[in-house]
């Protein structure tokens, strides 16, 4: 279980908006990303796309000091965001992430994507 929120600790553990769950031992995991740069929009999606790869999309300006703007590909098994980076900018966060087959769809208040002008959505190959 992945959860965002409005808190900074999780069962005594330094977990600042976000956190992971393991719902079989009902402990939480090491998983942290470190979001930095969070702003009042703490809220969030995380979408499993294969075993160790994860999609984050919310409020936060980076992961583990790495700039990713509100949205981010994290490799659960180097415990590190990717180099894929399509620089969101404008707006507060992203709040609406899905994938069909090869596509990622995502949505939320953001006005440009890799230098262009996107409105509120777009979509990945």
């Amino acid at each position: 279980l992945y959860a965002f929120g409005y808190f900074d600790t999780v069962r005594g553990l330094d977990r600042k908006n976000f956190f992971q769950l393991d719902l079989n031992t009902d402990t939480v995991t090491n998983w942290d990303p470190k979001f930095f740069n969070a702003n009042s929009e703490s809220q969030g999606i995380a979408l499993p796309i294969k075993d160790d790869i994860i999609f984050l999309g919310g409020g936060f300006g980076a992961l583990d000091v790495r700039l990713r703007d509100k949205i981010a590909e994290f490799d659960l098994a180097t415990g590190y965001p990717t180099d894929w980076n399509p620089m969101a900018t404008g707006g507060s966060a992203i709040s609406v992430m899905t994938k069909e087959e090869n596509t990622l769809y995502f949505a939320g208040d953001f006005t440009g994507l890799e230098g262009t002008n996107q409105s509120g959505n777009a979509a990945y190959d």
